[in-house]
């Protein structure tokens, strides 16, 4: 080989070989890359962020409480001996409100299914969104891309809801697999990078952060979404914690301290988002910490499985720092295990004490513990422990351990290397970066230790530097009318208080780094003060000066559109431009923030509209009595020119609004008063009644009579001649669908009259309408009124159509008013049933004077007896016998009160049950006089009085029209009606829609009894009707409180609408039954729409939508999977004959499609059987 040839092949060997080494030094650099925390959720008792979780921290603030009654009955399983056999000795823990309620909707999940699941999954669903929105990521950037859930997870207490095999669904177990934790979140955001559960008991959370380390330097993802999460709803996972002594009978978990007996148990969910630090950077992410390195390692074969190695846990933190590449000397502060074990603490301090040997006594390592503050969070207490050191080298302060009054005289604090942080200690690292280590032990054996820095100071910041100056403009989405109306309310007062840079940057972030959903709000303002304001305004339903709408959704494209791009238009208006085009879901250019290199600004996480979904252990039928009615959007109806007549009778000028909306739409109108002979010579064409809100004062209780006769009346005829045509009933003013509308009590009250008449004379009434009198209402009314499956109770806004639904209104958010023992309280039907069961009720509260109202005054022996109980408990009753609809009578017994009133508790009412149509007028008005008449003039003469409550007694009728009871259920609507109206004043009102009392209401007979138990309504005891109360002090006017037998409802012949959305499996049993024999003969269109009603009600069974399912949108957006696809296809199969493969049902196909094919495979079907019935005598059969 010549000497050319040997030197090219060594400068070949040299190229080589250096090649080779940036390979290795470029692996080894990925190895060892920190990897940034960009954005991070979590709930933990009594904190729903991590700023919520640094003050409670500062504050040095525990979250432990008794055990709530919803988890287990403390007494029951309680006793003070920790040998004695499934018994619990510790009575507290940490935990969460309102456990059950979960926003289903907003990740595209049915209520059935959300029913099943545990609820460590839905809280990890929603925090884990909050983490990502807290990093600046939006759905459309995640959707399809190489992110990684990892979950931490110890318990499974909601499984054992699930005890025989009839409650067990298709839902019950992926609802409650451990391995569906992480992957309902991939699901849910559709990702598609490495998702695993982790359990290794308390350490999980924490080696999910590690396996995600590992997997984002590997590059098997490129994002990775880290959790754990935790709740304790079972005993028995207590219990057995119990009988292995690890629980502390003094109730406190005191990490380190001498007297440390033990832990408590806390529910929580953390959730971090991790990508690695140069992606972070280049994306703009603010970084809230580093993880520079981890480790993993178990106990092996020490002294038993859950006792805790000394060389083990040394070992570990050795090996995290070697992968940090951090000297144990530039560490500052431990996040220690720390569960207050008389055994497991010292042999921590011990451990660590090794690692950090030959440190002085001025350069001891501070240590402290999250589980003194809410527990130990188990399968969540590792994540607790990361976002706590996190927020600590981010702040540069170590916040106090609590519950240490001595520290461990078990380790030797004077010579050992370490230091408990007792108060709140700032850290004097040098001008380096602060350093924590986070440890977390499992009694599995497997143990993990990470490292954390502070994040470079550059990405710490959330706005570079350069403010944009004007006029500013902000979207908020939601995908609900009240997460819209939350998000407003939070942003509101998170701009209150920034500077012009940071409210700059702030409104870029919300147009650049949030989801954009279909309810939308925009405006523009010149200042963040100004923005505030009428943010806060919207949140609060009043007017404000913002673009706000729903529609499809932001199409993927951008395009700067003449409007936009007119560059000689003033800055405001380019930007009102661009808010009215958001609003209305066109393509929107948005224009770039000022200043260069800005960072992307963290804004408040979204306001989820979070319903109950809860399953009681075997079943049982202790779900909370308390309801609100919510109002649900419903696809707009397709408009259509077409001839017919009308008669229209009312208001003359909304009669006059309504006749030309119908003459637009191709009707012909005859405009008639309100009177039933004008009435009947106007012809016998369709009859819509047409009322406005009331211009000025007006008698009410004249004028609801008044209206209610004209109903008898008109019932009267329709009775006599059932064939006639329906009676629609149009209001404007006579629905609330909002806080803040106007409504008019008396124009509620007969809504609630015309809902009986439906009941009792079905569809003769088509129900009624009301609308906001705007020109697109009108629109959308003509063509409701042309569709004849149009719901019967329905409140047009604009363009959008909305209906009612009960809904389970939880544990409610208010409290009853603290009584005052100088003032009095007033109770109208006070020696009645309901009156006297109120006054002791409200004497256990507290009042030490009572005022009870009735006509009888104490003349019957049980109202006599009642009053000498209160008597002597030492309350003073005072007795009036007064007419409450008589003012001078009213008037006098309110001025022998003799001191202050501050409550107001209106009992008064009578139920005379008849038919409509057997209602005369003066029938009519009696039923009213009391509740509405006794009801106005308490809201005018106790104007002046410091009302602390003003609570009107109202009845379920009003909501859902019990047979019977027209002139009750208007009466009732009134007082519903009237409370909206105070509240408006800002004045106190609360009105209760009962179901049925034991005493009372639900005792007056026993066929009574029985017909009103048998309509789906249980009686309510004394004691679960007022606990249901005192919950029901919510901000809301109106609430139902009813025990409503779900099975009986789902039983009933007509069900309300209403009320569908409560039965689960069957929300329209008529709809539902549908057979080919029932097709045949019929005309097509015929056909076609009850092929359409069946397969939308078989649907909504499946689904247990409470809401008519838009036509046009997929099946899968709707909820539907390979589950419910399955029970679908065998519905049809079984009614029907046909068959439809499960792929065509979450191909994202719509109902409107699925009806063409379902409708087509007919076609076939009847075609065959004709051809096959030779020489039979056959009809012709077209679909």
């Amino acid at each position: 080989m010549s000497q050319i040839d040997t030197t090219a092949l060594m400068r070949n060997a040299l190229r080589e070989i250096e090649r080779l080494q940036r390979e290795l030094d470029g692996a080894e650099q990925r190895r060892h890359a920190p990897i940034a925390v960009v954005g991070m959720g979590c709930r933990f008792a009594g904190v729903d962020s991590p700023e919520a979780l640094w003050q409670r921290l500062l504050d040095g603030a525990d979250g432990v409480s008794e055990v709530p009654a919803e988890r287990w009955d403390v007494e029951r399983y309680f006793d003070a001996d920790p040998d004695a056999s499934g018994r619990i000795y510790c009575r507290t823990g940490s935990f969460l409100d309102d456990i059950a309620s979960f926003d289903a909707g907003f990740f595209g999940i049915s209520a059935r299914e959300a029913a099943m699941l545990d609820p460590q999954q839905r809280m990890l669903l929603e925090v884990s969104w909050e983490a990502v929105e807290r990093a600046g990521m939006t759905a459309a950037e995640l959707k399809g891309s190489a992110t990684g859930v990892f979950a931490g997870v110890m318990h499974q207490d909601y499984a054992h809801r699930f005890r025989r095999a009839e409650e067990v669904d298709l839902y019950t177990a992926s609802g409650n697999a451990p391995s569906v934790l992480a992957g309902r979140v991939s699901h849910a955001l559709g990702l598609h990078g490495p998702t695993l559960t982790i359990d290794t008991a308390c350490s999980s959370s924490l080696v999910a952060v590690h396996l995600a380390c590992n997997a984002l330097r590997a590059g098997e993802c490129d994002i990775a979404i880290v959790g754990g999460v935790n709740v304790v709803l079972s005993p028995l996972s207590t219990a057995a914690e119990c009988r292995a002594h690890m629980l502390s009978p003094s109730g406190r978990c005191r990490s380190f301290d001498d007297g440390a007996d033990g832990f408590v148990r806390g529910e929580g969910c953390g959730v971090v988002v991790l990508q690695r630090l140069a992606d972070a950077e280049a994306a703009g992410r603010t970084i809230d910490a580093l993880i520079a390195g981890s480790a993993v390692n178990h106990d092996g074969r020490s002294a038993g499985l859950t006792v805790p190695n000394e060389h083990a846990q040394r070992e570990l933190v050795r090996a995290a720092l070697r992968a940090a590449r951090i000297d144990a000397a530039q560490v500052n502060y431990i996040e220690a295990h720390g569960t207050g074990t008389a055994l497991g603490d010292p042999i921590e301090a011990a451990a660590l004490a090794s690692v950090f040997a030959g440190r002085g006594r001025e350069e001891r390592v501070l240590l402290g513990s999250i589980k003194s503050n809410f527990g130990h969070l188990e399968g969540a207490a590792g994540i607790a422990g990361l976002i706590k050191a996190a927020l600590t080298v981010r702040h540069g302060v170590v916040p106090a351990t609590l519950h240490v009054r001595t520290p461990n005289r078990g380790i030797d604090w004077d010579t050992l290397p370490l230091r408990l942080a007792l108060g709140a200690e700032r850290i004097d690292a040098g001008g380096a970066p602060c350093v924590a280590g986070v440890s977390s032990f499992g009694f599995s054996g497997t143990n993990a230790h990470a490292v954390l820095l502070a994040p470079p100071r550059a990405a710490a910041g959330e706005t570079a530097a350069g403010a944009d100056e004007g006029a500013q403009l902000l979207v908020v989405s939601a995908k609900s009318d009240a997460s819209l109306r939350g998000n407003a309310a939070r942003l509101a007062a998170h701009l209150a208080g920034l500077d012009a840079a940071a409210w700059a940057a702030a409104c870029h972030a919300s147009r650049a780094a949030r989801s954009h959903f279909p309810h939308r709000l925009a405006l523009t303002a010149v200042s963040a003060e100004e923005m505030a304001r009428e943010l806060s305004r919207f949140a609060r339903g009043e007017d404000a000066a913002v673009h706000s709408g729903v529609c499809g959704g932001m199409p993927p494209s951008r395009d700067a559109s003449p409007e936009t791009a007119d560059a000689g238009r003033e800055p405001a208006e380019r930007l009102d431009a661009l808010a009215r085009r958001y609003v209305a879901g066109l393509p929107v250019d948005w224009p770039a923030p000022a200043g260069a290199g800005r960072r992307v600004a963290r804004l408040p996480s979204y306001a989820f509209d979070r319903q109950p979904y809860w399953v009681d252990e075997g079943r049982a039928q202790a779900e909370s009595p308390l309801y609100r009615i919510a109002w649900q959007p419903l696809p707009a109806p397709a408009g259509a020119r077409r001839s017919g007549e009308r008669i229209v009778a009312g208001d003359p000028a909304l009669c006059a609004e309504v006749a030309r909306a119908l003459e637009a739409a191709g009707e012909r109108c005859a405009i008639a008063p309100a009177e039933i002979d004008a009435i009947r010579r106007a012809g016998d064409a369709g009859l819509v009644l047409a009322f406005d809100r009331a211009a000025g004062d007006e008698d009410a209780l004249a004028a609801v009579a008044r209206r209610g006769a004209l109903l008898s009346a008109l019932a009267r005829e329709r009775a006599a001649t059932p064939s006639a045509a329906p009676i629609t009933v149009v209001t404007r003013g006579g629905a609330a669908t909002g806080p803040a509308e106007e409504l008019d009590p008396v124009l509620a009250a007969l809504s609630a009259a015309v809902r009986v008449a439906r009941r009792e004379q079905g569809r003769s009434w088509r129900g009624t309408i009301d609308i906001d009198g705007s020109p697109a209402s009108f629109d959308a009314l003509a063509a409701l009124l042309a569709d004849e499956a149009a719901e019967e109770q329905l409140a047009v806004r604009g363009a959008a159509v909305l209906a009612p639904r009960l809904r389970r209104a939880g544990a409610g958010t208010g409290a009853l008013p603290a009584l005052d023992g100088d003032a009095v309280y007033v109770v109208t039907g006070g020696t009645g049933a309901l009156g006297l069961a109120t006054a002791r009720w409200l004497a256990g509260r507290g009042a030490r004077h009572l005022l009870l109202i009735s006509r009888g005054g104490e003349a019957g022996a049980a109202a006599q007896a009642a009053c000498a109980r209160l008597r002597g408990d030492g309350v003073e009753v005072r007795v009036a016998a007064a007419d409450v609809a008589d003012e001078a009578a009213l008037r006098g017994a309110l001025a022998a009160a003799g001191r202050p009133i501050r409550g107001v508790a209106h009992c008064a009412g009578i139920v005379r049950d008849a038919t409509l149509d057997a209602l005369d007028a003066a029938a009519f008005a009696e039923t009213l006089r009391a509740k509405v008449g006794g009801a106005v003039l308490l809201d005018r003469l106790t104007e002046a009085e410091p009302l602390d409550f003003f609570l009107l007694y109202s009845s379920i009728s009003a909501a859902v029209g019990r047979h019977g009871q027209a002139a009750y259920a208007a009466a009732n609507g009134y007082l519903d009606a009237l409370a909206q109206r105070r509240r408006l004043r800002a004045r106190p009102a609360l009105s209760i829609g009962w179901g049925s009392w034991a005493a009372g209401m639900g005792a007056a007979d026993a066929k009574t009894a029985e017909r009103i138990r048998a309509g789906g309504l249980n009686p309510l005891s004394e004691g679960e009707a007022f606990a249901a109360l005192e919950r029901a002090f919510t901000g809301e006017p109106h609430l139902v409180v009813a025990a409503i037998d779900l099975a009986r409802i789902a039983a009933q012949p007509d069900l309300p609408p209403l009320i569908e959305g409560l039965v689960g499996r069957a929300p329209a049993a008529n709809a539902r039954t549908l057979s080919f024999d029932q097709l045949r003969g019929r005309p097509a269109g015929e056909r076609r729409a009850r092929v359409a009603d069946y397969l939308d009600a078989e649907l909504r069974a499946v689904l247990s939508s409470p809401a008519a399912l838009p036509r046009q949108t997929s099946l899968l957006d709707l909820g539907v999977d390979s589950l419910t696809g399955a029970e679908l296809r065998n519905a049809l199969e079984r009614a029907l004959g046909v068959s439809v493969a499960i792929s065509h049902l979450i191909d994202g196909s719509s109902l409107d499609e699925l009806i063409d094919q379902v409708m087509a495979q007919l076609e076939r079907k009847l075609v065959t059987e004709q051809h096959s019935a030779a020489g039979a005598d056959t009809e012709e059969i077209t679909l």
